[in-house]
């Protein structure tokens, strides 16, 4: 920190008038100001998100929930600016238990580069850095990174509880590494694989840096909490940038991180309970660090959030003054008092009111308004005010260049409005658009071009940040606010001159436009209710609606839950984000794949949080259909981050994509539920399918890497997969390719820079990812998984892939087809044949889908489901493909791709869920129970000759496309034989509710006995194990292989019937089931086309020893 100087003496004796904690440099004679005392200030909490949002790691943490608004995951303060250490500050005598401000041009606290048991060995360099005066500890960074610095344990010895905050005063400074650029504050250090941190997540664009709280354990790094913050860097070489104030504060097992006194994420964990030490670590990032403080984690630090928290406001002159709330704190928690100041009070005057301070726009000009906390902390609003809107006077002759026409009759109230210069305009800073009803000159719509948000959607709304003037070539488009223009009414549109400049309009210079331009429109009549096909259309008369939007609106509103709503959208260019909940069963449908564009700028920065920035939120809405258009986000990775085409909030909602494009550049997809994906291109870089999913299929798609905006040093990633059970499908490709090409800036991925995935880290969720018979491209490093320390990434869950969870492959192919050596893989699991036969067919990673009902989207086509040789068989079957992907496109902007459409019946409705798929070939199934499949559902792993009993089940369960019922706690057991090398599922007794020993249930073929849907219910059953499937014509072979597991001696012959049985209750095939440890089989073929299930049932008669054990079932298609 700075030596003591005469000017901080002085302040500290009360000699100078103008010391303080402000930095503000405005003076009494040219800025209005207004106090706000500490009484005055609120002292209710801000809510803050502890939403994950991660632009580098995608780390966003969400959940469905029934009110959506884009605000909902935005922490409440842009800490626009920060304290600085700017005031004479030493280290005090008492109050804090460690303190070092390196005064005394020093590290001697300090251990730097330290030996640790972590394998990352720093490169880069320390020293004492005198920034006039200022002694900083600075760290240079070099090509590898770590624990950098650790307090010596005698320095620390007057820490002797785990409760404590860590603070330090931390300023970026840009560097020529190109990895990962964390600034980690260490807290409750252990050794260098297992310690706590509060974090600067710094990368080259501030839409991407975020402050996290981060975990190393076990040598495995997480960050269960990021959220978005601007962070500034100072120059390379430099002493110059903005200080930050980062806090991690450790009280019990409460972690919670602070920059600048604002509160940003809390997170509980209780792994490292003792006070251990503090200390630095770093990827990849040079930085200056001053004014290291511990002290008791029950003092909070001061603390100044302003709501809305923007850093700019624009209006013009005579517009409703803004108000802005204020909530300060001091580091005691008391009300603090706060300063506003205008730079200029004749561009806007400020006055205060309890805790709110009103800034009013007074005249023209720029100014900046300065809150100033007695504590010292300091937050800034830019204000540009334009001159007070005067209707324009200027003519205008015009032919072809307003949309709607001036003077038409039959304008749709959902038209975006385009106005067409000789040249390309420039977008002006101040001014407005606004519309006026004709019949009264009633304002209607003002469209500002800044600051702007709009309310989008028909219900609950979707609150959104906006971009409504937008300039493209020589046209200007303007997008009204939602359900402004009534039917059947006249209105003129008016423009400030400051709106646009630069260009001429209708061959004269524009000087605004008003009544007297006549730009004059009547609205249509309305539309008729009752409709459930409608056409958009951005031209013509015939469409129903000019937006995506308004069709929507329509639907939601018109059109009941589950009834069937289509939207076809002719050729155009929409410019426009989408917003659909609460209804199912909609299809959008375009003319054409490559000319039907729905596209918008909507990112991480403009509405941050996962409901806000994606162009496209669906929520609780079941079987969406998207099919022959293309989405695409246009945000440029470095201009706002995180940008989405579309988030697919609905848990237990299905979406099918076909002959579809998705183009951003991060973060394309977000999905949750159950998705698929066919002969469809996704496009991205970084980590550019995420998400939640149940099961999400991709098949035969082409994912495509695009270079980045930014430059492609970075390199890129697929995945992050974020599935939220272990046994849920998760991502599964099939039969597709993973390509790469040029992003939007004309950039190529560099070979062997980008991975199949990475993980967020920790354990709450899985990284379950499956690629059957995928074409790879050469951009993919050979290691494929970016696993841990690849990169600085953390561990994936599990840390290496298994037969049944986390990252696996099968039959992983160049992109001419041949075979690839996976011998270079990390991380990664690679399938068998049979272990991947899971994975061949849509019915089978659907097979889960409404507990356990499973859904085929395409049931009529079994071209999924292919075998390493390329024979096809059925979409049930055990075996895999080598197909090739038919979308790939070589489109080198990559917003076309092969545009083919397929004319195949999706499967499904909100109602209905068929399992598997008919077959043109007789194939065979085998399912062999395993404690892998069903641990879920067991107690216990057994014991050799053993069993364990299952759970008792409310309702049937289906996995692996066997479904079970055990009515009560051991009703169905696994075995294990004694060889421990095989399972069964053994039958605890009987499967008939009304079988007892003095009247047991006898099964006869060709009649019905039991009804197997009635669960433990008289006529019913009690415990079962069944094989649903879709009926189909052919016939169907069921074969059981099974054993008797009764005590009662052999030939006795106690134990009665093993029967199948179909869901109507006919029994069509029975067998005895007497005491006999060998294995038999009971085989039936089925000709009835209507069976669609088929049950293995047991009766007994009065042997209380057990019953039949279950080895394998067969089913032949």
């Amino acid at each position: 920190m700075k030596t003591t100087s005469l000017i901080a003496l002085l302040c500290a004796a009360g000699a100078l008038t103008a010391c303080g904690g402000s930095n503000n440099s405005s003076n009494s004679n040219s800025s209005s100001s207004a106090q706000l005392s500490s009484a005055a200030l609120s002292s209710s909490s801000v809510a803050l998100s502890s939403v994950e949002v991660s632009s580098e790691q995608s780390s966003e943490q969400s959940s469905e929930s029934s009110s959506v608004s884009s605000s909902s995951e935005e922490a409440s303060s842009s800490a626009v600016s920060s304290s600085a250490p700017a005031t004479a500050w030493a280290c005090p005598a008492t109050g804090l238990y460690f303190c070092d401000d390196f005064g005394l041009n020093n590290s001697d606290k300090w251990n730097l580069k330290p030996t640790t048991l972590n394998t990352l060995v720093p490169t880069g360099a320390f020293d004492i850095a005198d920034d006039n005066g200022n002694y900083t500890l600075r760290y240079t960074a070099d090509s590898v990174g770590g624990v950098i610095a650790l307090v010596k344990p005698e320095a620390f010895a007057g820490v002797t509880s785990a409760d404590y905050y860590v603070e330090a005063k931390i300023r970026p400074r840009a560097n020529g590494t190109t990895s990962n650029k964390q600034i980690y504050l260490i807290t409750r250090y252990v050794d260098g694989n297992n310690w706590y941190a509060g974090a600067l997540n710094v990368q080259n664009a501030t839409t991407s840096t975020q402050v996290e709280i981060a975990k190393m354990k076990d040598g495995s790094i997480s960050r269960p909490k990021q959220v978005k913050k601007p962070i500034e860097q100072g120059t390379l070489g430099m002493l110059d940038g903005q200080w930050y104030t980062l806090r991690i504060e450790a009280l019990g097992s409460n972690l919670t991180v602070y920059l600048d006194g604002e509160t940003i994420a809390t997170h509980t964990d209780a792994d490292f309970t003792a006070a251990g030490l503090i200390g630095l670590w770093t990827a990849n990032k040079s930085f200056e660090i001053d004014d290291v403080k511990v002290g008791n984690a029950n003092e909070k630090p001061a603390s100044l959030l302003i709501s809305p928290a923007a850093n700019s406001y624009a209006a013009e002159v005579g517009d409703a003054p803004r108000a802005i709330t204020i909530t300060a704190k001091t580091d005691a928690g008391a009300d603090d008092s706060v300063t506003v100041v205008s730079s200029d009070n004749a561009v806007v005057s400020v006055s205060t009111t309890g805790n709110t301070a009103t800034l009013t726009p007074v005249g023209e000009g720029s100014a900046t308004l300065t809150f100033t906390s007695n504590s010292g902390l300091v937050r800034t609003i830019t204000a540009t005010i334009a001159p007070q809107f005067v209707m324009p006077t200027a003519s205008y002759t015009f032919t072809n260049q307003l949309s709607p026409a001036a003077g038409e009759t039959y304008a749709y109230e959902d038209a975006t409005l385009k106005l067409t210069f000789d040249s390309a305009p420039t977008l002006g800073t101040a001014g407005s658009v606004r519309i006026f009803k004709t019949s009264d000159d009633s304002l209607v719509d003002k469209i500002a071009l800044v600051d702007e948000s709009d309310a989008i959607g028909f219900g609950t709304l979707r609150n959104l940040k906006t971009k409504p003037i937008r300039i493209s070539g020589n046209t200007a488009s303007i997008s009204l606010h939602a359900n402004k223009l009534e039917p059947g009414t006249s209105y003129y549109v008016a423009i400030s001159e400051s709106v646009f400049t630069g260009a001429t309009l209708a061959g004269q210079a524009f000087t605004g436009l008003g009544k007297n331009a006549n730009w004059n429109f009547t609205t249509r009549p309305a539309l008729a209710a009752g409709l459930t096909s409608l056409v958009v259309d951005d031209n013509g008369t015939t469409a129903h609606f000019r937006s995506v939007q308004g069709a929507l609106n329509y639907a939601m509103k018109n059109i009941a839950l589950d009834d069937a709503a289509t939207i076809t959208i002719n050729n155009g260019i929409y410019e426009e984000p989408l917003y659909l909940r609460n209804k199912n069963n909609v299809t959008l449908i375009g003319e054409s794949r490559d000319n039907t564009v729905i596209q918008y700028p909507n990112n991480e920065l403009l509405n941050s949080g996962s409901t806000g920035r994606a162009l496209f939120l669906v929520e609780t809405a079941d079987m969406l259909t998207l099919e022959n258009l293309t989405l695409k986000n246009t945000t440029l990775i470095g201009a706002g981050g995180q940008a989405e085409t579309i988030y697919f909030n609905s848990t237990n909602g299905r979406l099918v994509a076909k002959n579809a494009n998705f183009i951003s550049e991060q973060d394309t997809l977000l999905l949750k539920g159950w998705t698929w994906f066919y002969n469809s291109l996704v496009a991205g870089n970084v980590d550019f399918i995420w998400g939640y999913s149940k099961a999400s299929l991709f098949e035969k798609s082409e994912i495509r890497s695009l270079g980045r905006s930014t430059g492609n040093n970075n390199g890129g990633y697929v995945l992050q997969a974020r599935v939220e059970a272990a046994g849920d499908k998760g991502f599964v490709f099939l039969n597709s390719s993973l390509t790469s090409g040029a992003g939007p800036t004309g950039e190529t991925p560099i070979d062997g820079t980008h991975y199949l995935a990475r993980s967020p880290g920790g354990t709450t969720t899985f990284d379950n990812i499956v690629f059957v018979n995928t074409k790879v491209g050469s951009h993919i490093n050979a290691i494929g998984w970016a696993g841990l320390g690849i990169n600085s990434q953390p561990a994936a869950n599990p840390a290496t892939g298994t037969a049944t969870t986390g990252w696996r492959e099968y039959n992983s192919m160049d992109s001419s087809g041949v075979p690839l050596s996976l011998t270079g893989r990390q991380f990664g699991y690679s399938l068998s044949l049979a272990e991947a036969a899971g994975y061949c067919s849509r019915a089978q990673v659907f097979a889960a889908y409404n507990s356990g009902a499973g859904w085929n989207p395409l049931p009529d086509d079994i071209s999924d489901c292919v075998n390493v040789e390329g024979v096809v068989t059925s979409s049930s079957a055990s075996s895999v493909s080598s197909t090739e992907s038919s979308s790939t496109s070589s489109a080198a902007t990559s917003s076309e791709a092969s545009s083919s459409t397929s004319s195949d019946m999706v499967g499904g409705s909100s109602s209905d869920a068929s399992s598997s798929s008919s077959s043109v070939a007789p194939v065979t199934t085998t399912w062999m129970p395993t404690y892998t499949d069903l641990q879920a559902l067991v107690a216990a792993a057994p014991a050799t000759n053993n069993n364990a009993n299952f759970n008792a089940t409310i309702a049937p369960v289906t996995i692996g496309g066997i479904k079970f019922y055990s009515s009560g706690s051991g009703s169905l057991r696994l075995h294990l034989n004694s060889a421990g090398t095989e399972y069964a599922v053994n039958y605890n007794g009987t499967s008939a509710k009304d079988d007892t020993s003095g009247n047991p249930v006898t099964f006869v073929e060709g009649s019905s006995q039991v009804n197997p849907t009635a669960l433990n219910l008289a006529g019913g059953v009690t415990r079962f194990v069944s094989v649903p499937f879709t009926p189909v014509a052919t016939p169907v072979t069921l074969t059981v292989t099974y054993s008797n597991g009764s005590a009662t001696a052999a030939g006795a012959c106690q134990n009665g019937q093993i029967a199948i049985v179909d869901q109507t209750g006919k029994t069509w095939k029975v067998a005895s089931s007497c005491s006999n440890p060998a294995q038999s089989t009971v085989s039936v073929t089925i000709t009835d086309a209507t069976v669609s299930e088929l049950f293995v049932l047991m009766s007994r008669n009065g042997d209380g020893g057990g019953g039949i054990r279950i080895w394998k079932i067969e089913i032949t298609k």
